[in-house]
């Protein structure tokens, strides 16, 4: 079995038996439509954004759902916001 995982989701993908496959959010329709993949780890956001539904069959949530995401800036350019940025406006 291929599944579409990445991160963290491709190593339990693996420990799960199955063959971790990178591709890009864009490719994942096709490559299920297709048969190239036989599942997808994603949130259920990305599910509904790339209509994953109409080509997949069946869909589990695994509870706990968690994303991590980062914020990156400069020190400068985080020292030199505006003052509405700051104040949320």
């Amino acid at each position: 079995m291929k599944v579409r995982s990445m991160g963290g989701g491709a190593v339990v993908i693996k420990k799960l038996g199955a063959v971790p496959v990178g591709l890009a959010g864009a490719e994942i329709y096709e490559a299920l439509e297709r048969g190239t993949i036989n599942g997808v780890v994603m949130p259920p956001t990305g599910i509904n954004t790339w209509k994953l539904i109409e080509v997949a069959k069946y869909y589990t949530r695994i509870v706990p759902d968690c994303s991590v995401f980062y914020l990156m800036m400069n020190k400068d350019s985080w020292l030199n916001r505006k003052s509405a940025t700051l104040e949320g406006g």
